[in-house]
């Protein structure tokens, strides 16, 4: 067959067929790192996190005086879409979160004190994913706010505020798209026990639908009549450990139809198939165990009925998996080491590895990438 369709093409010209050789080696990418996978950058900054989304890629790094938030398409035109001072700061925590039209950052501090220590926010800011700039947002009169998640051009946020001499804590949703730029409330405003943590409470929107994690309970929420339309009760773990208790021992995201994903650490010692555990729960349903065998990291996205995981390999490897539920889970990945980052979209996966010293590099491919493939900086 492939013969005889040949033999239907007619033969293009000599200098035609030369015009294209000279066209094809001009958009060989000159930062390719290996077949299929684009080198995006290097650096000596700690890379602090990574995240793709609009066939983008965007890192935020942190150096000895700045931190800053790039972007680039794995072929190249990179750009530094936000810098800010971080010279006088111990250690300094620049989060992404991303979607398909937008991305936003906070960037968190910490400085060991003579008394105590002290952490801050210095910078929260977002912007469409194909724009030069971030723009930070801020607003002080509804409490110390903390990004929670990013969906089209919305940003959603929790604010921790003093109401009357108690500790409360509301969920807020910006929307860029739209002409009303404030915040707008989620759900009632809760209030925190004493010695309790602002960050045991966490948000996700996706379509209509946001959700608020409390304790053991997700509640989803109908976006447009502030109502709620139902929640989910989640396993209780077998400790009471302080480490389990509070903001690291979760990942979850939520689908556009309210269907729900949850990594959970639950054991912090035994077998390593029950330390973890992986769950799902569909619209009005129950909560459903999958597996035990998965990391509670980022990345952790669910999207198309399919999630899309960190899974242990070894203890010093890992793969990026993608599972749809009922199914058994496919490699998007080969193994990466547990320093590594990754992240990925339905386009693109990209990953940070370590290279000779302190270089670190952005690399990234185009989607399906084989398992054999080796990621080197």
């Amino acid at each position: 067959m492939i013969r005889d369709l040949r033999r239907a093409i007619p033969r293009a010209p000599l200098w035609v067929s030369a015009v294209a050789i000279v066209m094809t080696l001009a958009v060989v990418p000159p930062n390719a790192a290996a077949r299929g996978v684009y080198r995006v950058a290097v650096t000596e900054d700690n890379v602090e996190d990574l995240a793709v989304a609009g066939g983008r890629v965007f890192w935020a790094t942190w150096g000895s005086t700045d931190a800053s938030v790039f972007s680039s398409f794995p072929a190249g035109d990179q750009r530094r879409l936000l810098r800010v001072d971080a010279e006088p700061y111990d250690e300094v925590y620049p989060a992404l979160w991303a979607s398909a039209g937008r991305v936003a950052v906070q960037i968190e501090v910490y400085t060991a004190g003579i008394d105590e220590d002290y952490h801050d926010t210095i910078g929260r800011a977002s912007a469409a994913v194909t724009s030069p700039r971030m723009t930070s947002f801020d607003d002080a009169d509804i409490g110390y706010e903390r990004v929670q998640d990013v969906d089209g051009h919305r940003v959603l946020t929790t604010a921790d505020k003093q109401v009357r001499g108690r500790r409360t804590l509301q969920v807020y949703v910006r929307d860029a798209a739209s002409r009303v730029s404030v915040p707008r409330a989620i759900g009632p405003r809760v209030s925190l026990a004493a010695g309790a943590f602002a960050e045991d409470v966490q948000a996700r929107i996706s379509g209509r639908h946001p959700a608020v994690l409390r304790a053991r309970r997700i509640t989803v929420f109908d976006l447009y009549t502030n109502q709620v339309k139902w929640s989910v009760r989640l396993p209780s773990r077998p400790t009471a450990s302080q480490s389990l208790q509070h903001d690291g021992g979760t990942a979850w995201d939520l689908a556009p139809d309210g269907t729900i994903a949850i990594a959970r650490q639950m054991r912090e010692s035994g077998p390593a198939s029950r330390r973890n555990e992986l769950g799902w729960a569909p619209p009005f349903g129950h909560y459903r165990r999958l597996t035990g065998r998965v990391g509670v990291r980022r990345p952790f996205v669910l999207r198309n009925g399919s999630v899309t995981y960190v899974r242990p390999e070894t203890r010093k490897a890992f793969r990026l998996v993608e599972r749809s539920f009922g199914h058994p889970p496919r490699a998007i990945t080969g193994k990466l080491p547990n320093e590594s980052l990754v992240a990925s979209d339905r386009d693109i996966v990209a990953a940070v590895v370590a290279g000779a010293g302190p270089t670190k590099c952005v690399l990234a491919a185009a989607r399906p990438v084989t398992t054999s493939q080796r990621w080197k900086c």
